[in-house]
């Protein structure tokens, strides 16, 4: 686990470093937590089936490895999000292998739209509080899960803008004194680039 946290970080910094664009956006997040909730004493459990909303930031990179013309190309994609909204905050740090084809496969690219598809790991952080029948339940995790991602890009008058939606591949199941159960997230952005 700590190797696969040390790996993306690294991905993460030189991927910065030599990235052909950065990318800044905002969006919704969806997290649904499904599964029991321990109750004030932590005696027993309550069943939870709930989903929280967060407003989010992120920050993304992207780096063509293998370009096949200037409208396509493979490469990586490291992202950083931050979010927070009313009872839950997250940091996640995703890291995407990408296919892309149209305006933002390369620099060199003279499409006005384009599309992306990416398969990666993410490391996440949450906080949730958790209303249960009169008292708040304080939940905090950290894991590693398996993302998709599929983006639509399209240049508006020399700008270029995306609309990326990305979503856990499948649920993480928590095992944790305070909640039990399923944790799934969905990711629905809109991103500005920069060349």
């Amino acid at each position: 686990m700590r190797l696969i946290a040390l790996f993306l970080l690294l991905i993460l910094t030189v991927g910065y470093s030599y990235a052909q664009t950065f990318e800044v956006g905002s969006g919704v997040q969806l997290y649904r937590f499904k599964g029991e909730v321990a109750d004030a004493a932590q005696t027993g459990f309550n069943y939870v089936n709930d989903t929280k909303f967060n407003i989010t930031a992120v920050f993304l990179g992207n780096i063509p490895i293998k370009k096949f013309d200037d409208n396509m190309s493979i490469g990586i994609s490291p992202n950083l999000s931050l979010g927070t909204f009313y009872d839950i905050y997250s940091a996640d740090i995703p890291v995407f292998a990408t296919f892309k084809v149209g305006t933002t496969a390369t620099k060199k690219s003279t499409k006005d739209y384009g599309a992306g598809f990416g398969l990666g790991y993410q490391f996440s952080a949450v906080s949730a509080v958790f209303a249960n029948a009169g008292y708040a339940v304080n939940y905090n995790t950290t894991f590693f899960s398996p993302v998709l991602m599929a983006e639509a890009s399209a240049d508006l008058q020399g700008t270029i803008y995306k609309l990326r939606v990305d979503a856990f591949l499948f649920n993480y199941n928590s095992f944790h004194r305070r909640f039990t159960g399923d944790i799934s997230q969905i990711n629905i952005r809109i991103i500005k680039t920069f060349l």
